[in-house]
């Protein structure tokens, strides 16, 4: 850090944000001071306000100056193509994201659209002018060709893989079809990928083998990658869920993200998770985790169904869930937790965040749903009327209670993210929504647990909201406010910032944050998009 003297200094600055508090995402006290930038970088940073000088000047007085918000855990691999403005992020100063996370993603494509649409979230199989691409270097040009809002930083989904090798079938893949997943993954790292993600509590990831997965392992390890899991349990079989993630990160020499790692509300034994924690915290791999701010996650409707009912793509499965003669074999084979989840007063805080329809269902209860009939029919009836769409059918259950989502925010080494798409004021994704986190978990984080509870400290709040899941991730040149960093940047109004959305209204914009910068470009001005697109796409290696 530059610490200017009492006399301004010589050099001008294409902007400078002045006199505002500076928490600089290192885990630093904040300071007021300057932040002057040249071009996309931090050429300086001090501690004596207002003594740069710039070709423009944002006064910052009495507001914070923070890194850009560094999304670990996002999935927003199709919503940024069909729109990269990314609205959503910006205004709660998400700056960069991960997508592909839980194993779903957008590459490589498996059948084309309509099977993509199928497998990532925030798509349907309607939407107009979808570029083409047939893997993962041509996806990360159709990103890169027209510019993004926010910088994205894509794993690689291994459902993906395994979908444009072997399909839904249950069964280990070949040797030739592990080869070939293999080549694409090696050529995604090479392209700018960040690793690889699994989703090993859904078809098709549930049926990847340790082989496979170490395969996957070692081949992201060679291009010093990111393995994130939604590993394959989380209640009575957590402890060989993580010992199985760890030693994949282990062979391949990969860091490893385990995403929302927090018991079940209705699940009892908590010693294994606790033993599952500490297992992560002696491995000789670096281990994060991985959390939102909020009690209800996102579960996507068709996660729940038997493989046969979505094994040749989403307008057949959508056929199947309208014939009743189908319908008793499909209950008899749903996923079991949910089933439980229906039949348990859960369902009554089980809400609809988006019915792949025209949104009437949305703020509505599976309980309340399902008042003239089981609530496993209602589920079905939803899932039934959105056709081919079925896989945007998405509810928020209760994933953890106050008490654990509390211990998990309190600790150091889970990160705080996302879990959502990217949706818009206005334009192709206007109105949708995945996750309660798509319009405010950064608002949340500081408003609900930095400023009224005090639950968090500022800077360590901010830390790992930016500098720790970007360096996570492999990303070493943003996160914090430090000369030679890229200038994503955000000055926010720590007593004004609000999420203002509920699990029954989950789509309200939130408030408080003033500006945001992209690589040195302005992308929000006094509370409102530019619609200026600076965002990089992909790791340079």
């Amino acid at each position: 850090m530059n610490q200017a003297d009492d006399a301004p200094v010589g050099r001008t600055h294409d902007l400078v944000i002045s006199r505002g508090l500076v928490v600089d995402g290192t885990g630093r006290p904040g300071h007021v001071g300057d932040v002057g930038i040249v071009g996309d970088t931090i050429v300086e940073v001090t501690t004596a306000p207002g003594r740069l000088s710039g070709r423009r000047v944002l006064d910052a007085t009495g507001r914070l100056v923070v890194p850009g918000f560094f999304d670990i855990h996002s999935h927003a691999d199709l919503s940024l193509v069909l729109d990269p403005r990314a609205h959503s992020a910006l205004l709660q100063g998400v700056t960069s994201v991960v997508t592909g996370n839980c194993g779903y993603g957008a590459v490589p494509p498996g059948g084309g659209q309509v099977e993509l649409a199928a497998n990532a979230p925030g798509g349907r199989v309607s939407d107009p002018g979808v570029p083409a691409w047939h893997s993962f270097p041509e996806y990360l040009e159709v990103l890169a060709s027209g510019g993004t809002g926010i910088n994205v930083f894509p794993l690689v989904s291994h459902a993906m893989l395994r979908l444009a090798v072997a399909g839904f079938a249950p069964r280990p893949v070949t040797d030739a079809e592990l080869a070939e997943m293999t080549a694409m993954l090696r050529d995604a790292m090479q392209a700018g990928a960040a690793g690889f993600s699994t989703g090993l509590e859904y078809a098709p990831g549930c049926y990847a083998t340790a082989r496979e997965l170490g395969a996957l392992g070692k081949e992201a390890g060679q291009y010093d990658g990111l393995y994130a899991t939604h590993c394959r349990n989380r209640t009575e079989h957590v402890e060989g869920a993580v010992r199985e993630a760890t030693s994949v990160a282990l062979a391949g020499g990969c860091r490893l993200q385990l995403s929302h790692f927090v018991p079940r509300p209705a699940w009892p034994h908590r010693d294994a998770h606790e033993r599952a924690l500490e297992h992560c915290r002696r491995a000789p791999v670096p281990v994060r985790f991985d959390v939102f701010p909020f009690s209800h996650g996102p579960t996507p409707l068709a996660n729940v169904l038997p493989g046969w009912v979505r094994g040749d793509g989403p307008v057949a499965a959508g056929r199947r869930l309208a014939d009743p003669r189908l319908r008793k074999e499909i209950v008899a084979q749903l996923d079991p937790r949910f089933v439980e989840l229906v039949h348990s007063r859960h369902a009554a805080q089980t809400y609809v965040v988006c019915d792949g329809r025209d949104g009437t269902s949305v703020g509505r209860t599976l309980a309340d749903l399902g008042r003239d009939s089981d609530g496993l029919t209602a589920a079905l009836d939803l899932l039934g009327a959105a056709g081919p769409d079925h896989r945007e059918v998405t509810v928020l259950e209760p994933w953890a209670t106050a008490d654990e989502l509390d211990r998990a925010l309190l600790a150091e080494d889970y990160y705080l993210m996302g879990d959502g798409i990217t949706a818009g004021l206005d334009g192709p994704v206007a109105g949708r929504i995945f996750s309660l986190s798509d319009w405010g978990w950064a608002p949340a984080v500081l408003s609900r647990f930095v400023r009224d509870r005090n639950l968090l400290s500022l800077p360590d709040a901010i830390h790992r909201m930016t500098r720790a899941p970007a360096r996570q991730a492999g990303v070493r040149d943003r996160g914090s406010i430090e000369v030679g960093a890229k200038a994503d940047l955000v000055v926010l109004d720590l007593a004004a910032i609000e999420a203002n959305f509920d699990p029954a209204h989950p789509g309200r914009q939130p408030s408080g944050i003033g500006e945001v910068l992209v690589n040195g470009t302005v992308v929000v001005a006094e509370g409102r998009p530019t619609g200026n697109l600076a965002g990089q796409v992909g790791l340079a290696r």
